[in-house]
C-alpha cells in the first residue's frame, strides 16, 4: 500500500469511527457543562484544551505502542494477530451493520462510569478536571473503538510506510470531529443542536461504523495475502 493510500485510508476510518455517540454527546456535555458555569473564554479553552490532549496522548501512546509491538515481532507471528484482529474487524463490523436494520445493542454506560463522567463534565469544570476527563473517555471509549484502533495499527505495521510515528496520525484523526463541534459551540452554535443530531444519527454512526470495521478487515486480509504467500 502507498502512502498516500494509506493516508487516505487512516483519515477516513479515523473520521468514521471518531462520529460514535459516546464521544460526541461526552464532549458536548462538557462544552455545555463548562459555559454553563460561566467561565470566561479563556477558562473554556484551558478545560477543552487538556481533556483533548490527554485524550489523544492516551490514544497516541496506544497506536504507537502497538505498531512499534508489531514491528518487531516475527512475520509468522504478525501473520497470525492479523488474522485474527481481521476476523474480528468483520464479524463485529457485520454485528453493527445488523444493528442498523434491528436494533438490539444499547450503549448504557455503567453507572459507576457514568457518576464519574457526570462529575467531571458538570461539577468539575476546570483544566485538572478536563485533563483527568479526558483520559477516563479515552479509556472508556475504547469498548467502542478498540478494534478500529487495532485494525489500523497492523495496517500501517504491514505497510511499512517510510514515514515514522504514522501511529500518532490516528488519535489526531480522532479528535478533529470534537474540535469542530468546539469551534461550532465558540460561535454561538447551541449544544442541543449537537447532542440532538447525535441522537438522530445514532443508527447511521452504528451502520458507518460496523462498514468501517468490513472495510479494515478486509484491507488487512489483502495485505496478508501477500505476507501469508511469502512464508509459506
Amino acid at each position: 500500500m502507498s502512502n498516500f493510500s494509506l493516508l487516505e485510508l487512516i483519515i477516513v476510518a479515523g473520521l468514521l469511527t471518531a462520529l460514535n455517540p459516546f464521544n460526541i454527546g461526552l464532549f458536548s456535555a462538557l462544552i455545555a457543562g463548562t459555559f454553563g458555569k460561566g467561565h470566561p473564554r479563556a477558562t473554556v479553552h484551558a478545560v477543552v484544551a487538556s481533556f483533548l490532549f490527554t485524550y489523544s496522548v492516551f490514544l497516541a501512546l496506544l497506536s504507537v505502542g502497538l505498531i512499534e509491538i508489531l514491528d518487531i515481532l516475527p512475520i509468522k507471528t504478525v501473520a497470525v494477530i492479523g488474522l485474527m484482529i481481521a476476523l474480528m474487524a468483520v464479524l463485529w463490523g457485520l454485528v453493527l451493520v445488523k444493528e442498523f436494520f434491528w436494533y438490539g445493542i444499547h450503549d448504557n454506560i455503567p453507572h459507576r462510569i457514568y457518576g464519574v463522567l457526570h462529575k467531571y463534565t458538570v461539577k468539575r469544570n476546570n483544566p485538572a478536571g478536563g485533563a483527568i476527563l479526558g483520559i477516563i473517555t479515552a479509556g472508556t471509549s475504547l469498548l467502542n473503538v478498540s478494534i478500529q484502533i487495532l485494525s489500523l495499527s497492523v495496517i500501517i505495521a504491514l505497510s511499512k510506510p517510510n514515514v515514522e510515528w504514522w501511529g500518532l496520525l490516528v488519535p489526531l484523526v480522532f479528535v478533529m470531529p470534537l474540535i469542530i463541534i468546539f469551534i461550532f459551540s465558540l460561535r454561538r452554535f447551541k449544544i442541543s443542536a449537537i447532542l440532538k443530531w447525535k441522537e438522530d444519527s445514532k443508527a447511521i454512526m452504528r451502520l458507518s461504523g460496523g462498514l468501517t470495521l468490513i472495510i479494515l478487515g478486509w484491507v488487512i486480509l489483502l495485505l496478508l495475502n501477500g505476507v501469508i504467500g511469502s512464508i509459506l
